[in-house]
């Protein structure tokens, strides 16, 4: 149903903790990632390039400044967080379009204006993707991994960090390491909220802002 709903409406459902710590996206070494994915999302509305252009190069440039950066976010009900943060830690693992296993590292809310000075707004998280194993096939579940939600993936290893849209959130699973001969794995296991109560967002101090 989530994968169906129209942007606006899945950002309803967005509930952001009222503290946030302002982050330097250069100095979190996150402003290239950032930027790729702002330019692709806004390319209709503006014409976006770094802060490092000069002059006479047309376009808005993007200057990645104390942006808001939060510990946790809930979604539809359910809550994430990021792994930079001690409040987002335990729910630093999660699905996104449904399926695809990531780590979320940072939770961000961005604005901009386009030319005639209308605002924009992305909120999106900067993950990690665990990444697929060939050694799926021989685990003895293998044959009803995907009805019983049990991915197989390389050990402590993750893929290069994307930027992506929070409403792509998607559910979330339980993460445990097993050794198989020479190799460690990591073995996701989706966790279904139905009939759970949904989670809430905590609106005490959050981390300090710096």
């Amino acid at each position: 149903m989530l994968a169906s709903m129209s942007a606006p409406r899945a950002n309803d459902l967005l509930q952001f903790p009222r503290q946030s710590r302002k982050i330097n996206l250069k100095r979190e070494g996150l402003y290239p990632v950032v930027f790729t994915y702002l330019q692709w999302l806004w390319e209709d509305r503006v014409g976006l390039i770094p802060d490092t252009s000069g002059r006479d190069v047309p376009g808005s440039a993007f200057v990645g400044i104390a942006v808001p950066s939060f510990s946790h976010v809930v979604f539809a009900g359910q809550r994430y967080g990021a792994s930079t943060s001690h409040r987002g830690q335990t729910h630093q693992y999660a699905y996104i379009n449904s399926h695809e296993a990531v780590k979320i590292n940072y939770i961000l809310r961005i604005t901009h204006s386009d030319p005639f000075g209308r605002p924009l707004l992305a909120n999106l998280a900067v993950v990690q993707p665990f990444l697929q194993c060939n050694l799926a096939g021989a685990m003895p579940w293998h044959s009803r991994a995907v009805d019983l939600g049990i991915g197989t993936w390389k050990g402590k290893r993750l893929g290069a960090a994307f930027a992506v849209d929070l409403t792509k959130l998607s559910g979330h699973f339980a993460l445990a390491e097993v050794q198989y001969r020479t190799k460690l794995l990591w073995i996701s296991m989706s966790l279904c909220h139905d009939g759970q109560e949904p989670d809430q967002i905590d609106q005490d101090m959050d981390e300090p802002v710096e």
